[in-house]
């Protein structure tokens, strides 16, 4: 895959909403799903970079905890976003990408 400037523009943009939309209070219904999710799929069965396929969710995953550490300690959200097994949901998503 060439990387012009649209293409860079595009990742940074899907990983940013997709961080976003992880902060953003939804319904009940919607509690399980995380964009995350469909694009370590996604990126392990279509992008052809590895290093980029990883590091699209993860980067994602890390944007949205450090939003949510950011909303926890100015005390406007009471989820922390950072926390002890967090280390266990990377790898995972990790494992997802494979």
């Amino acid at each position: 895959m060439k990387f012009n400037k649209s293409v860079v523009y595009s990742f940074l943009l899907l990983v940013i909403v997709a961080a976003v939309y992880r902060i953003l209070p939804k319904p009940e219904s919607l509690w399980g799903f995380a964009p995350q999710i469909a694009m370590a799929i996604f990126g392990g069965s279509v992008i052809k970079d590895k290093k980029m396929a990883f590091l699209l969710p993860l980067l994602s995953m890390f944007i949205s905890d450090a939003l949510f550490q950011l909303l926890y300690v100015t005390g406007i959200g009471n989820t922390p976003g950072f926390y002890s097994g967090q280390l266990t949901n990377y790898i995972v998503f990790g494992l997802l990408t494979v």
